[in-house]
């Protein structure tokens, strides 16, 4: 399946294998080669020169041409005289095939693919050569740059004399070996020449050569995309007969043309304008296939190459077609939708055509999506020819690590491609030699019978695979397709937060491929379509700007807005705001459990007393946390800062004020490692916790129902790890917390490893309520470490500089790499070290674990366990081995309180033949047996892990992390920190796969920190559809692209008023002032330019005559970038100034214009409205919430202020940038605006002229330094670290001394070894809450303003860091701030530019250290200014934005683009002198060509609709929530009962859909029984057949043999004439006779149709052939649908007791209001307080009985019934939940009256009397509202059974009677949750809480009372009490008096009682003891 990639796009899997769509970039200039070499010629060794003798030498399908695209290639002859030779050459039909001059013309220069042939005409034609070849350009060339570079040139010179040594030619090849060593030795002189030493390790080497090696061109020729099926589909397409195998081949194509059909609807789009900010429809695709019938390794392969160029023609804004460059955002988004798209329809195809049916291979990881195969395949024949690939693989895997250990470097791209196919030969019998299709079926056939044993199995095999019925699908309805689009959103959302439609239609495609529904052209989109409309999805996080009303010129073919990237829409779903905002509307509660204050600081002292202080931030954690009363709060925890003792101070703190703390997190090992960690009883799974909601009748006798049903006011749920929770599962719990009065502490990292469900709900938190950031990193051994840690968590690159600088990155090959990891880790593990192995995926952890285990056996030797068990996946393991578990299983118990749980690492100590395993814990030492069927499913070896297994995990010593070109930020971040004193990482750099030699990663290839900078730009942070929509309506971030809308609008506008004629006069005009300007990249925005200048009523070709005279443009990389700029120096285009100064007005015309004004005045007041925003929101900066940049600025000018940060939003400047105004503009007048800007903050704060201050210095210790783009920060913080007075020279010496420096980035690795001497590791945060005890000192020693000023900057945190690690018994707080600010201010006398208050905090902690350690230092994490630019930006930069002022001369060198000139152009092409014999005459019919920019800039945006502020008043909104309540209550009763019936019919087998297909599976069984004599009848026509090919091919071969010999006797002059006419007679004998006189397709097709036929015909059609495996797979569908549709039951149940949850939740707070404000609804249950009162009141009254002996039972608690017969008092209520154990006990209870002669009543209410289960109680069972109890016997007991079910009032006249008679009550509580609740729950629930003899005899744990929680389930007088005494009526007063009494009259007697008991047993065991 797709593999799809962090960045959004797919990554190519291998040709050989699994089925995908893969896209990759194809780079221009000699890279053709490789679609010629590598994917025309599939990978031929040697062999034809030419694709045309390719093709038919073996019979090979040529390539084709094909695409929409191909028609726009005959628009050029229209200017050119037409022939019909002419006209071949112009165009080229879809369909041709492929030359290889074409491949060369297309996809290596960029123009006409004829090219070459059609110059040559025109020529011949008269025109002109440089006319000639401007005429076959498609838009501008391909820049491609001929230069070398030196090692280049230096090599090219040592392979020429290297082969004149030997004797050979010059450019003779040289054997590779040979040509790696030179490479090696050249490359180390090279290195040490230029750094003065030689490389420190492999990575310099590897990377030097990578720079050294790496093409100058770099632009995109267009998209290679690979179309494979499914193994399976290869396997039949080789084995089957050859016209069958037709038909496969056939459907397939027909798919691939689909999905290509699908991509050009979808994703054909270019980009115009400025940054590309219009996207405008294209003509199509113009592609080059490739069909491939096997794999590199020879192996049945059948996929399909499709080169997708990226020449497109599009029509621009001013209606002219022109050719563009190919937009691939939209390409990469829709691959995967054209994959499964491409899969869809080949199963749909293969089924119609062939009967093929495709079913899961249940095999798929978890997370992962199945693979569907041939029903009928063979799977062992599939991965037989899998294996050849994994031969190979190992091959190259030896051939490389001795390459690594012979050259001390990681191969290039070339070596490895020459390795692998090295390594393909030595596991070939021969070369891979173009071979015929027979002659490779003859091999594949002998191959799969080798395996299934006869020829018979394979046809037995292939007819049952082409044997399978035909399913009628589903009818599709309406509600067909609104249920599928309700699964696919479920999916879907299942994932991820937000979704747009690719999404959605990539899903849609796998629903009906299951569903049998994919061959329905237009049925994927139209449950698209459902699935995208309300209430399934809602349109979220739109940009409210790309659609004003644009006219008609600026919109696309659907209407759409070309400012409106295509599909971008977004979408998310109701459930998943709803849950978003259901967590952040908790963070606004304030009524939760508060820890006194001083508990909390008791705590904190004792933690200090046991040796575990905590610092400033951890203890600021625990005290807000417990103290604030905040029902959720968030705690952010980067790696390594303790949060694990924050958050068991904080447990320690809540339970002891009383409260219970429970742990949980995402993942069960986690889960109970944090039980242990900070200590708490109950320690589980989010999911856990939410399975528990969601199923109340499920597992009655998990432990884990106890700490759930004890969840209420006083517990305090910590989340750990949060980051990696979903959204909807921690709405879910929040939502039962805050419905039982919980509190809930979030605690994790947002960025590091988030969830893989719907997440980043946790920034939003921070966002909008704020989070206690533990800012102090204390896990490392380096503090240097600590903050390089720091500076990889914000994806800063400069972070990678530490780890080259400790020598922690590794580069080799995948192998090499992994080798390299496992060496060094087991070395650490041999010496006893705790050390971690990890790796990016389960396959590489896999091939670890499996070298592990052989290293461990292979130290055995013969000492090994001979004894293995069968583990996941196939892999083995025996005593001694470390192993995971992979799957919690509660029935698996690992001591009293633990299970086996996903996770958990274990010691294999005995292993059992029948394949169990017994393990110790390796934490607990607790031992365990794991059966085997868990042994086999859930098992893996534990030696290595992934590193999303490894979050929160610590390795003592160090970690090891196999990484890969794919990581992401976080898994970067993880990884490098979890290891105490080291972390290393290992990866390969280099290209090695021969697919991909066109990649830019082989033809420009990366060092190790161009992977690791990628990777750390790689952001695959969940985002929250709140964080979508808060980006998207963010003015800062919308601003840009506003500017660029509107001045392109206006230019759109301006070129609008030109006519066709005055286009073509200004294009004409422009090319011939300067020849090649209209195919410049600016030439469309020159042309705009122009057409202002008319627009404002000035003559634009005067203008442009002026500018090109003045010269000084020939070498400018674009010249009309030059031209634009002349043209109008001041930026103003004649037209004044525009929304924003340096933007043009609307010139007059336009303004005059009906059919625009409207439009650009919208255009314009945008950009004014979000400049308003952007200025409004700047102006409330302050210290603490400003950006870094402008922090300056915040206490002098915050006008100067808001004008610049409107100034960087309109530009793009980001945030982390600190030039005051960004990187430098080309643009005049937006350079006139930064410079002013510039100029202005220059006299406010000073001009930042340090970059120069220490090159002295810098360039004495390393010349390299200052070249490195970290430089100016280093710079600017030595110099800010010189303010304080520290001796700059002496520390930067001493740190440099230490070890040479990197060979990259020097710079940022020299200020790493400057923090890790000096400064704290802390995490810059401007709202960390920190406050520590000595904040008064610091305003009394800077005053308020000024401290607070302190105290919110962002590195105040390191201030308080450092004052804290001060020595405590020389320094006080306010000693050192004293000592710090005398120094400063000091220092501030000798400045020119005087402190300013927002450097404080920073130079007051450089000051601190100055007195507190020996050295002064910094603290800083360094940012660059600008990312190290890659070579395209290079490159783009060069001709997009020229250096008007400092161009150099003779700016043409080696670098330069050669196509540029048209002689280059011409040679390019092949074309010769003779070719380009010009014409005398002119030539004017050439028109110029364009081409267009390819830069967008993305942008969105949100509106919410407003929520009602009309409120109810209390009593009446109180009301209202009663009646949904109870509403709800009913719904949620009835589908709780509809469930519970509904699971027992489906465990017992007897579901609904099996009980409906019960017939249908009858009639399937009886007609698979008819069928088989059918079946066999295929299967023999098929055996046959291939017995008649057998013979047919040999007869080939013989008379091919016969042939050959005659040949040779008639061409040999002295062959004897006999031996001639024998040779002759012989083969006429073999033609006539030996060879059939029918092929066998011929002879047996026929015979297979007829038998294919009577098999259909028998069954009715072939519709309804049915085979035994069809019964099986309707069972497995009726019983899947069956736990589907309880699984949508428990779903609705599960949503109705969400809603119920809210609205209880609603209720209680409406409950609340009115318990603050009236009184009306307490006085209404004044009736009900007072019989409430009236049963207290008797209740406690003594009944003056003798007690009741209870005998010993030992079946029976004893204890319980004791404490039930022994209390005295009139009234007892006992819980009795429990029926199976009730009944025996009051058996004993009745059975000892009888004992005592004492009269024992039964009672229950009327409606139960006669139930069955009373007998065992009691033969007669009495009414109780009938019992009259005046007359009773003394010492009479009644018990009254279910007495919930009684009416208050009863119980009420009872218990007074009884207190009259002296009798005694018992009622027994059976009350389990049901709805509606029985009519004395409330008053039952009241005498529990009261009356303190009230026992629990039994109690039943398998369901929870739902609706406990609300104020309606409270007694009367519990809400009463509840009610503000402000509004107490003298009635109220009254009761609750009477209230009072009676609790004081019930707690003295049963007080009293207690100490007589207790007195009496004293006497008792004393007299015994006498």
């Amino acid at each position: 399946m797709l593999a799809e990639s962090s960045l959004g796009f797919v990554v190519r899997n291998r040709c050989a294998g699994q089925v995908n769509a893969g896209i990759h970039k194809l780079t221009a200039g000699s890279g053709y080669l490789y679609l010629v070499r590598q994917v025309a010629a599939h990978d031929r060794t040697h062999g034809p020169e030419s694709l045309g003798d390719y093709y038919s030498s073996k019979g090979e399908t040529p390539g084709r041409w094909g695409g929409r695209g191909l028609a726009g290639l005959s628009a050029g002859s229209q200017n050119w005289t037409r022939t019909d030779a002419g006209e071949r050459l112009w165009s080229v039909a879809e369909g041709s095939e492929v030359t290889e001059d074409q491949m060369k013309a297309l996809f290596g220069l960029g123009v006409h693919p004829n090219a070459s042939a059609l110059t040559k005409q025109l020529i011949a034609q008269g025109a002109r050569k440089n006319s000639a070849l401007t005429a076959t350009t498609l838009g501008r060339p391909f820049r491609v740059n001929a230069g070398e570079t030196e090692l280049q040139q230096r090599l090219a010179e040592a392979y020429r004399d290297h082969n004149l040594s030997v004797g050979a030619h010059w450019n003779a090849a040289i054997d590779e070996t040979v040509r790696a060593q030179m490479r090696t030795d050249i490359a180390t002189d090279m290195f040490e020449e230029q750094h003065r030493r030689a490389p420190l390790d492999e990575r310099e080497l590897t990377g030097f050569i990578a720079r050294g090696t790496r093409d100058q061109t770099t632009s995109v020729a267009g998209y290679d995309m690979t179309f494979t099926p499914v193994k399976s589909v290869s396997a039949l397409y080789a084995l089957c007969p050859e016209p069958i195998a037709k038909q496969i081949e056939e459907c397939h194509r027909k798919a691939v043309q689909d999905a290509l059909d699908f991509l050009q609807d979808q994703a054909a789009y270019t980009r115009i304008g400025a940054q590309g900010i219009a996207q405008v429809d294209t003509e199509g695709f113009i592609t080059a296939e490739f069909l491939h019938r096997d794999t590199r390794a020879s192996d049945p392969g059948l996929h399909t190459h499709v080169a997708i160029s990226n020449k497109v023609r599009a029509r621009g804004t001013d209606g002219i077609p022109r050719w563009y460059a190919l937009d691939g955002r939209p390409l990469y988004a829709s691959t995967v939708a054209a994959s499964e798209l491409y899969n869809s329809r080949l199963e749909a195809y293969l089924g119609d055509e062939l009967g093929m049916r495709f079913a899961a291979r249940g095999d798929a990881r978890e997370g992962k999506r199945e693979v569907r195969e041939v029903v009928g395949v063979s799977r062992e024949l599939n991965e037989l020819w899998s294996s050849r690939r994994a031969a190979i693989d190992a091959e190259y895997a030896v051939l490389a690590k001795k390459f690594q250990a012979a050259h001390g470097r990681e191969p290039t791209t070339p070596e490895s491609i020459a390795m692998f196919q090295q390594a393909t030969l030595a596991t070939r019998d021969a070369k891979h030699e173009p071979r015929s299709l027979a002659e490779q079926r003859a091999e594949w056939r002998t191959q799969a019978v080798g395996l299934l044993g006869s020829d018979e199995a394979v046809n037995a095999m292939i007819a049952r695979s082409l044997a399978g019925r035909t399913t009628t699908p589903a009818e599709v309805t309406a509600g067909w397709i609104n249920a599928r689009a309700a699964q696919v959103i479920a999916t879907v959302s299942a994932a991820r937060s937000t979704w747009n439609r690719t999404h959605v239609l990539a899903e849609a495609l796998r629903v009906v491929r299951v569903t049998g529904h994919a061959g329905i052209d237009g049925i994927a989109e139209l449950i698209t379509d459902a699935a995208l409309t309300e209430p399934r999805s809602i349109r979220h996080a739109s940009s409210p700007d790309t659609d004003l009303g644009e006219p008609a010129v600026l919109r696309r073919r659907d209407g759409t807005s070309v400012y409106r990237q295509a599909g971008t829409q977004t979408y998310t779903s109701p459930e998943i705001l709803a849950a978003e905002r259901q967590i952040l509307a908790a963070a606004t509660l304030r009524d939760g459990r508060t820890v006194p204050a001083a508990d909390v600081e008791i705590e904190l002292l004792a933690q200090a007393a046991h040796r575990r202080e905590l610092n400033a931030g951890q203890a600021q954690l625990v005290r807000e946390m417990a103290c604030r009363g905040q029902r959720v709060m968030l705690a952010l925890a980067p790696a390594g800062s303790g949060k694990t003792t924050a958050t068991a101070a904080l447990a320690r703190s809540w339970e002891g004020a009383g409260g219970t703390v429970i742990g949980l997190s995402p993942s069960a090992s986690a889960a109970q490692l944090l039980r242990e960690e900070i200590d708490v009883e109950v320690g589980d799974t989010l999911d856990k916790f939410n399975w528990l909601t969601d199923n109340p009748d499920i597992s009655p006798g998990d432990p884990a129902r106890q700490w759930y049903d004890a969840i209420d006011e006083n517990t305090l749920i910590i989340v750990d790890e949060a980051g990696k929770a979903g959204t909807l599962a921690l709405a879910s719990m929040i939502a039962v917390a805050l419905a039982r009065g919980a509190s809930v502490r979030l605690v994790g990292d947002d960025k590091q490893l988030s969830s893989i469900s719907a997440g980043g709900v946790l920034r939003d938190l921070a966002h909008e309520h704020g989070a206690i950031t533990l800012s102090q990193v204390m896990r490392f051994a380096s503090a240097s470490e600590a903050q390089a840690g720091l500076a990889l968590r914000d994806g800063d690159p400069s972070g990678i500089a530490f780890y080259l600088d400790a020598q922690r990155v590794h580069v080799g090959t995948q192998a090499a790499a992994s080798d390299m990891a496992f060496q060094a880790w087991q070395s650490d593990i041999a010496e006893d070290k705790h050390s971690l192995l990890l790796a990016p995926t389960h396959e590489l952890v896999s091939e670890l674990n499996d070298r592990a285990r052989l290293h461990r056996l292979t130290e055995l030797g013969e000492h090994a366990t001979g004894i293995e068990a069968v583990l996941m996946a196939g892999a083995r393991a025996s005593v001694g081995d470390l192993v995971f578990t992979k799957h919690n299983d509660r029935t698996l118990a690992l001591g009293a309180t633990d299970f086996v749980r996903n996770g958990y690492r274990w010691e294999v100590t005995e292993v059992d033949p029948d394949g169990s395993i017994t393990v110790t814990h390796l934490e607990s030492h607790a031992h365990l047996r794991l059966p085997a069927a868990y042994v086999r499913s859930h098992v893996t070896l534990g030696y290595a892990r992934t590193i999303d297994a490894t979050q929160g995990a610590t390795a003592r010593y160090r970690c090891h992390t196999v990484g890969s070109d794919q990581l992401t930020r976080q898994q970067v971040y993880t990884a490098l920190t979890r290891g105490v004193h080291g972390n290393h990482i290992y990866f390969s750099t280099a290209e090695h796969d021969p697919h991909r030699v066109l990649s830019p990663k082989a033809t420009h290839p990366d060092t190790a920190v161009d992977v690791l900078t990628r990777a750390l730009a790689r952001d695959a942070a969940q985002v929250s559809a709140t964080s979508a929509a808060r980006a998207a309506t963010d003015p800062a971030a919308r601003l840009a692209a506003a500017t660029q809308m509107y001045a392109h609008a206006v230019g759109t506008a301006a070129e609008s008023r030109l006519s066709p004629a005055q286009h073509a006069e200004l294009d004409s005009h422009a090319e011939k002032l300067v020849p090649g300007l209209t195919t410049a990249t600016a030439w469309p925005v020159l042309r705009q330019h122009l057409a202002l200048i008319a627009a404002a009523g000035i003559h634009p070709l005067k203008r442009l005559d002026k500018v090109v005279a003045s010269g000084g443009f020939d070498n400018a990389a674009d010249p009309a970038a030059v031209i634009d700029w002349r043209l109008d120096p001041t930026g103003a285009h004649s037209g004044g100034a525009g929304p924003l100064p340096w933007l043009p007005a609307i010139p007059e015309r336009l303004a005059a214009d009906p059919q625009w004004h409207t439009y650009l005045a919208a255009r314009a007041q945008r950009v004014t409205d979000l400049a308003a925003e952007v200025t409004a929101t700047a102006r409330q900066w302050s210290a603490a919430t400003a950006p870094r940049w402008a922090r300056p600025l915040v206490g002098t000018d915050l006008e100067l202020a808001a004008e610049l940060a409107v100034y960087r939003a309109a530009t793009a400047v980001e945030d982390n940038d600190t030039r005051i105004a960004g990187a430098e503009q080309y643009p005049a007048r937006t350079r006139a605006a930064q410079r002013g800007l510039e100029q202005r903050a220059a006299e406010l704060i000073g001009a930042d002229a340090t970059t120069n201050r220490y090159d002295t210095l810098i360039d004495s210790i390393n010349p390299h330094i200052r070249h490195d783009p970290y430089w100016p920060q280093l710079a600017h913080h030595l110099a800010a670290a010189a303010r304080t007075g520290v001796n700059i020279t002496q520390l930067v010496r001493t740190v440099a001394a230490e070890r040479p420096l990197p060979d990259e980035l020097p710079a940022a690795a020299l200020w790493w070894r400057l923090c890790g001497t000096l400064t704290p590791a802390v995490l810059e945060t401007a709202n960390g809450g920190l406050r520590p005890d000595w904040l008064p000192d610091l305003h009394t020693v800077f005053g308020t303003e000024l401290a607070e000023t302190i105290a919110a900057d962002p590195a105040f945190p390191a201030l308080v860091s450092a004052i804290g690690n001060a020595d405590p018994d020389q320094w006080t707080p306010r000693d050192l701030l004293h000592v710090a600010a005398e120094h400063l201010y000091d220092a501030d006398a000798h400045l020119t530019h005087h402190l300013r208050p927002d450097e404080y905090a920073r130079l007051l902690t450089y000051s601190i250290e100055v007195f507190t350690t020996a050295d002064p230092y910094d603290h800083d994490i360094p940012l660059p200014d600008t990312a190290p630019l890659t070579p395209e930006e290079h490159e783009e930069l060069a001709h997009l934005h020229p250096d008007i002022e400092n161009t150099p001369p003779g700016r043409q060198h080696a670098h330069d683009d050669v196509l540029a000139d048209p002689n280059n152009l011409a040679a390019a092409l092949g074309l010769d002198d003779y070719d380009l014999t010009e014409p005398t005459a002119p030539d004017d019919q050439l028109p110029p060509p364009e081409h267009a920019d390819d830069y967008f800039t993305p942008d969105t945006g949100i509106d919410f609709d407003s929520l009602s502020t009309v409120r109810p008043s209390p009593a009446a909104a109180l009301a209202a929530h009663r009646a949904d309540v109870h509403a709800l209550r009913d719904r949620y009763a009835a589908a709780d009962a509809q469930v519970r019936a509904l699971a027992a019919h489906v465990t017992a087998g007897g579901g609904p859909h099996v009980l409906a297909a019960t017939d249908e599976l009858r009639r399937m069984r009886a007609a698979a029984d008819a069928d088989r004599p059918f079946l066999a009848r295929v299967e023999a026509v098929l055996d046959q057949w291939h017995h008649a090919e057998t013979t047919y091919a040999e007869a080939l071969e013989l008379i091919g043999h016969a042939r050959t010999e005659l040949d040779t006797l008639r061409a040999d002059p002295d062959a004897d004439p006999l031996d001639i006419a024998s040779a002759t007679q012989h083969l006429n004998f073999l033609t006539s006779y030996q060879l059939p006189p029918t092929s066998p397709a011929e002879q047996f097709h026929p015979a297979f149709d007829e038998a294919t036929a009577a098999r259909a015909a028998a069954a009715g059609g072939s519709e309804h052939i049915v085979t035994h495996a069809d019964a099986d797979a309707l069972l497995r569908r009726c019983r899947a649908d069956d736990d589907t549709l309880l699984a949508r039951h428990r779903a609705d149940r599960a949503a109705l007791r969400d809603q119920l949850h809210r609205a209880e939740l609603a209720a209680a707070q409406a409950f609340a209001r009115a318990q603050r404000s009236t009184a009306e609804h307490i006085t209404e249950l004044l009736p009900r307080i007072d019989t409430e009162l009236r049963v207290l009141d008797a209740a406690g009254q003594h009944a003056f009985q003798e007690r009741l002996p209870i005998s010993e039972h030992p079946d029976i608690d004893t204890d319980r019934l004791r404490r039930l017969t022994d209390a005295p008092f009139v009234l007892t209520a006992a819980h009795a939940s429990d029926r199976a154990a009730l009944l025996p006990m009051m058996k004993h209870l009745e059975r000892a009256a009888h004992d005592a002669q004492r009269p024992l009543i039964w009672a229950a209410p009327a409606t139960i009397c006669d139930n069955a289960d009373l007998s065992p109680i009691a033969n007669t069972v009495i009414d109780a509202a009938t019992l009259d109890l005046h007359d009773s016997a003394p010492g009479t007991i009644v018990v009254i059974d279910r007495a919930e079910h009684i009416s208050p009032e009863t119980i009420a006249d009872l218990t007074e009677t009884a207190a009259t008679a002296h009798a005694r009550i018992i009622l027994l509580d059976t009350n389990t949750a049901t709805w509606p609740p029985p009519p004395a729950a409330p008053l039952l629930k009241l005498l529990h809480t009261e009356l303190r003899w009230s026992p629990v005899l039994t109690a039943a744990t398998g369901r929870i009372n739902h609706f406990d929680a609300s104020p309606d389930s409270n007694a009367a007088l519990t809400q009463a009490a509840g009610l503000h005494p402000d509004h107490h009526t003298p009635a109220i007063t009254t009761a609750l008096q009477r209230h009072r009494k009676a609790q004081q009259r019930n707690t003295t007697a049963h007080d009293l009682h207690t100490r007589m008991w207790n007195a009496a047993h004293r006497d008792e065991g004393f007299s015994r003891g006498g």
